[in-house]
């Protein structure tokens, strides 16, 4: 599947973006294999179906980027394939193999610009920082690699639950948007489960992020919010199977804290005795 999914890349939205138009009549745009978006999905398509380990697959990644004076582009793109290959890939073990990628990456040594000319970064709001050789290589505050710069916004467009795949210009089926929501969350799942993942900023606060899906089955069907409660059934179930132990341990801290909806009426806190009623449900709902 994973190779499958990078042909879909390559013809897709980064052919659209970088691609340029062939010799035929028909205009059709191709991805030249030079581009370094081409070269960088080569990386992540090999890192997926195994022809290279994910910690060769980050050094690879790494050199790559930093090799172009335009840190911001290819860092973007990047994130982009990792985030869709996230949507995209329903086998747990190709994701898991995502999973040990990206934290490779970000478990890379600080990127510093070993020259011999000037790196730029773009940090948003039309502001570009210019980056001599010897420094650091940073987006504002963020390090390349271990705070993974940019990852976070990316990740908070996609992460807007199975209805967004719904109401959109082109909309997908329930069925579609019920599968990507699951394989983003068995994603997510993997990240917080994973020992090495909590020690590195960018990736150490993924366990959270299951509030989202579990705050479904606080809901009653009747509700505007509960009405779509069916279509986060599948990574509901991915959290507690993964992070199951991850998600208890949090509860028994009392430390996160999520609007109640209306089935739920013992306070914001999520606690153990929370954590019981969201595993009722679960077996109400026969997810």
């Amino acid at each position: 599947m994973a190779h499958a999914w990078a042909q879909s890349q390559r013809s897709g939205w980064l052919c659209r973006l970088y691609g340029s138009p062939d010799a035929s009549a028909s205009g059709a745009r191709t991805l030249s294999p030079l581009t370094v978006q081409s070269r960088l999905l080569d990386i992540v398509e090999a890192a997926l179906i195994g022809t290279s380990a994910p910690a060769d697959a980050a050094v690879a990644t790494a050199s790559l980027i930093m090799s172009q004076e335009d840190v911001s582009t290819p860092w973007a793109n990047l994130t982009g394939l990792w985030l869709n290959a996230a949507e995209s890939l329903a086998d747990k073990q190709e994701l898991r193999t995502l999973v040990e990628y990206v934290v490779a990456v970000a478990g890379l040594p600080d990127a510093v610009n070993e020259g011999p000319g000037v790196k730029v970064v773009d940090t948003g709001g039309g502001l570009i920082s210019r980056i001599e050789p010897g420094q650091a290589v940073c987006d504002g505050k963020l390090r390349f690699w271990q705070d993974l710069p940019s990852y976070s916004w990316t990740l908070g467009d996609v992460f807007q639950g199975p209805e967004s795949w719904i109401f959109t210009a082109e909309p997908a089926t329930p069925a579609v948007a019920t599968a990507n929501w699951r394989n983003l969350n068995t994603y997510l799942a993997l990240v917080a489960a994973h020992p090495r993942a909590q020690t590195i900023p960018g990736l150490a606060n993924h366990l959270s992020l299951c509030r989202v899906p579990l705050a479904q089955l606080e809901y009653s069907p009747d509700s505007r919010r509960g009405e779509y409660t069916a279509l986060h059934g599948p990574a509901i179930m991915q959290w507690l199977r993964i992070a199951g132990a991850e998600i208890e341990e949090m509860c028994r801290g009392e430390k996160e804290r999520m609007q109640a909806g209306d089935l739920w009426d013992g306070g914001d806190v999520c606690g153990l005795e929370r954590l019981a009623f969201w595993k009722r449900r679960v077996v109400e709902l026969r997810f």
